[in-house]
């Protein structure tokens, strides 16, 4: 959408304001302005709506518009009003994640598991941090929390395989892959991951099997189904991310078939 000019819009603010009242809307003037233009200049009607601001972050979160520093804005804007809401939290801790800033990420992870336990994606993105800073051991008890949380899903034993390949824990990364895998037996990540668990195991025509299988699940994939597994939400990288691992597989794959 067409973004309207800050001028033109505050041209018309007055009289919407005072005739805020004629819309068959319940919500303020400030929300139908948000909706009908995303200039986040409206947040100046409205400067004490703590709804209004997070609207406006997750519009600038997803790849509607993707921008992190205004994502951040708002949502800091957000905490300011409504200290106490979760979402926020985990969304800004994703952000400073995204920018490589782990202390801050993992500031922001842990007030979300204080103010919600139960919050799982919280320790999902507390593990993944913890990964990237380097301290596995931590990582893969949020990660194992994670998974308790939401054993049906898959990006929990992907990600604690990834951990212990790290460690060097090859059976425990066939094991944990393989839980996953029950789970989402096509899935590209875990294929991928349980065939370098094998190829270090030794069991090199397993793995040639599964790397293949990954391959060709990897070559009928789009870059929007890349994305899902990416943390942030940013289309611009998603094509470049799905080739990077076509690339991988295909050299997992070379390398189990020349053994070299």
């Amino acid at each position: 959408m067409k973004k309207v000019s800050s001028k033109i819009l505050f041209g018309g603010l007055f009289l919407l304001v005072l005739g805020g009242s004629l819309f068959p809307y319940r919500k303020p003037a400030s929300f139908f302005l948000w909706e009908k233009t995303h200039c986040a200049c409206v947040s100046l009607l409205n400067s004490k709506d703590a709804l209004l601001d997070y609207r406006i972050a997750e519009y600038y979160f997803s790849p509607a518009d993707y921008n992190l520093d205004q994502a951040k804005k708002y949502y800091e804007k957000t905490l300011a009003l409504e200290p106490t809401w979760v979402k926020p939290h985990y969304q800004l801790g994703r952000i400073h994640f995204l920018q490589g800033k782990f202390n801050p990420a993992l500031a922001e992870f842990d007030r979300v598991l204080d103010l919600n336990p139960d919050y799982s994606r919280g320790y999902y993105m507390k593990g993944l941090t913890l990964g990237y800073y380097g301290n596995l051991i931590d990582a893969t008890k949020a990660f194992k929390r994670f998974i308790e949380l939401e054993p049906e899903g898959w990006a929990g034993y992907n990600d604690l395989s990834w951990l212990y390949f790290q460690l060097g824990e090859y059976a425990k990364v066939r094991d944990v892959s393989l839980e996953g895998l029950s789970r989402a037996p096509e899935n590209v990540w875990l294929l991928n991951m349980h065939g370098l668990a094998l190829l270090n195991l030794g069991e090199k025509e397993g793995a040639k099997e599964y790397f293949s299988l990954a391959k060709a699940r990897a070559d009928k994939m789009e870059p929007k189904d890349w994305g899902v597994a990416y943390p942030g939400n940013d289309p611009s990288i998603y094509a470049e991310g799905l080739e990077r691992m076509r690339e991988t597989i295909g050299h997992n794959l070379t390398l189990v078939e020349t053994g070299s």
